[in-house]
C-alpha cells in the first residue's frame, strides 16, 4: 500500500485507547472479547492495532486484531519478530524439519491418511456434553479470561519427572479441568472430546524478506479423553497423542484442507462447519520468542494470543510460551458456555495441584 493511501486510513487503523479504562487482565480480556465481535470494515486492511500507552504505570500495552486468513499462530511470533528493532531468527523457535526422504514418504502417505481421517473423525458422532446440550447453537457473544502466569521452569520440571512432554502435561491439565467442569454441572457420564488443534507446518524465515502473509497450518481433530487423576491420567493422555506426533496425519490434514478449499465454497464450508458442529473446544498451544521482543528499544514481558470462536465450537484454551513463562487464556460464547472464568478457575487450581505435588 502506498504511503500517501496509508494515512489517509491510518487512523482507522492505528487506534489509541487512552480514554478506555483498561489496567489489568479482566479489563483487557473484557475488551478483547467485545472487540473480536467486531467485524472488519471489507473496504479497509484486515487488521487493526490498539495501542494503550498506560496499561499499567510501569507497561504500555500494544493488540494485534486481524483475520484468521492473513497468517497461523506461528506466523504473528514471527511477524512480530520482523518489527522489532533487530531481527534475530534465532528468537523463534524451530519447529522440526523434514528430511528429503521424510518428505517423499509424507507425499506418498496422503491417501491413506486421507481415508484414515475420513473414517475416524469425518464418520464421529457428535459431542454430548454441558458445552453442547445447553443451547443448540452460538448467540456470537463472547467472555474470556486469562489464568495467571506460569513459569515455564515449573512446567519443564514436571514433565520431566513424569517423562512426558510439556504439551502432554497441558493437555491433561485441560483435560482434567474439563472433566471437572462436566462433574460440576451433573454429567458424570462423558469419557471423552472432540477437540480441534492448529498444527503450523510453517518454518522460521531467515530474514525479514521471506516472511509471507498466509496460513501455513491444519486444524486437525483430536479425540480427548477426559481423566481425573493426573499421575496415571498423563501417560494416557501421552499414548493418545503419540500417533499424531509421530506420524504424518497433520500434514496429510493440511494438504486435505488445501485440496478442500478447491471445491466449490458452499460444498467446502459444508464440510467445515459440519465437523466444527461435533466439536467441544479448539486448543492452539504456539511456541513463543525464547528472548523478549525488543520493539522502540523496550522489551516485551508477555506476548500472548486471545482466540475467536471457530465455526460453531463453544470455547477455546490458547496457550503461549513467551521467554520463560506460558500464558493461558479461555473464552467461548456466553450462550454455550457461560462459564469461561469458573473454567479458568478449574484450570489454574488443577495446575497449581499438578506442579506443587511434583
Amino acid at each position: 500500500m502506498p504511503d500517501a493511501e496509508f494515512k489517509q486510513i491510518a487512523d482507522k487503523l492505528i487506534i489509541d485507547l487512552k480514554d478506555r479504562d483498561i489496567h489489568d487482565e479482566d479489563s483487557l480480556a473484557e475488551f478483547v472479547s467485545t472487540e473480536s465481535q467486531v467485524k472488519n470494515c471489507l473496504h479497509l486492511p484486515q487488521w487493526r492495532v490498539f495501542i494503550k500507552e498506560d496499561y499499567k504505570e510501569d507497561q504500555s500495552m500494544m493488540i494485534l486484531k486481524m483475520h484468521h486468513t492473513m497468517t497461523d499462530g506461528y506466523g504473528v511470533a514471527q511477524m512480530l519478530a520482523n518489527v522489532c528493532d533487530m531481527y534475530d531468527e534465532h528468537v523463534l523457535p524451530q519447529l522440526p524439519q523434514l528430511k528429503w526422504w521424510q518428505t517423499i514418504l509424507m507425499y506418498l502417505s496422503v491417501p491413506w491418511y486421507s481415508i484414515v481421517i475420513a473414517l475416524k473423525y469425518f464418520t464421529y458422532p457428535p459431542d454430548v456434553n454441558p458445552f453442547r446440550t445447553v443451547h443448540p447453537e452460538n448467540c456470537g457473544v463472547k467472555r474470556g479470561y486469562f489464568a495467571k502466569d506460569y513459569m515455564l521452569a515449573d512446567i519443564k520440571r514436571v514433565a520431566k519427572a513424569h517423562k512426558v512432554s510439556i504439551n502432554d502435561l497441558l493437555m491433561t491439565t485441560i483435560s482434567m479441568t474439563v472433566k471437572q467442569y462436566f462433574i460440576s454441572k451433573g454429567d458424570e457420564k462423558t469419557s471423552y472430546i472432540i477437540m480441534y488443534v492448529p498444527y503450523s507446518v510453517r518454518q522460521k524465515p531467515p530474514t525479514k524478506q521471506n516472511f509471507k502473509f498466509d496460513n501455513q497450518f491444519a486444524i486437525f481433530p483430536v479425540i480427548l479423553d477426559l481423566v481425573v487423576d493426573f499421575k496415571n491420567g498423563v501417560q494416557h493422555i501421552s499414548r493418545s497423542l503419540r500417533p499424531l506426533k509421530e506420524s504424518f496425519i497433520s500434514y496429510a490434514m493440511y494438504y486435505l484442507i488445501y485440496l478442500g478449499t478447491q471445491l466449490p465454497m458452499k460444498v467446502f464450508m459444508w464440510i467445515f462447519l459440519t465437523n466444527g458442529n461435533k466439536t467441544s473446544i479448539l486448543c492452539t498451544n504456539v511456541n513463543g520468542p525464547t528472548v523478549p521482543f525488543r520493539i522502540a528499544g523496550v522489551d516485551s514481558i508477555k506476548a500472548t494470543t486471545f482466540m475467536p470462536n471457530l465455526a460453531d465450537i463453544p470455547g477455546g484454551f490458547a496457550i503461549v510460551s513467551h521467554v520463560d513463562r506460558i500464558w493461558i487464556s479461555f473464552n467461548s460464547d456466553v450462550q454455550r458456555c457461560p462459564d469461561a472464568k469458573e473454567i479458568i478457575k478449574l484450570f489454574e487450581k488443577t495446575m497449581d495441584e499438578i506442579i506443587a505435588q511434583a
